[in-house]
């Protein structure tokens, strides 16, 4: 959890690269933490890989469906 909340603060400060390594390491741990494939997914589309992005947030989704922040971020990166 440490890496993905590391992640979203460098998302925050537009630090996307860096963020990406965080959430990507946090996924190689645990690769069903639904908050860390969705923040990835959000990184993604910042930096417009949006058929990544759009994977990222279709799982996040599927792992936590009862979540509408994943569905709106899901529908941000279908329609970009």
């Amino acid at each position: 959890r440490t890496l993905t909340n590391r992640g979203y603060v460098l998302a925050a400060r537009r630090e996307y690269d860096r963020a990406l390594a965080d959430f990507d390491r946090a996924l190689e741990l645990d690769p069903d933490f639904a908050v860390a494939r969705n923040n990835r997914g959000l990184a993604l589309v910042a930096l417009g890989e949006y058929a990544r992005a759009v994977a990222d947030l279709d799982r996040a989704v599927a792992l936590d469906p009862g979540v509408a922040l994943g569905h709106q971020n899901r529908g941000r990166a279908l329609a970009a």
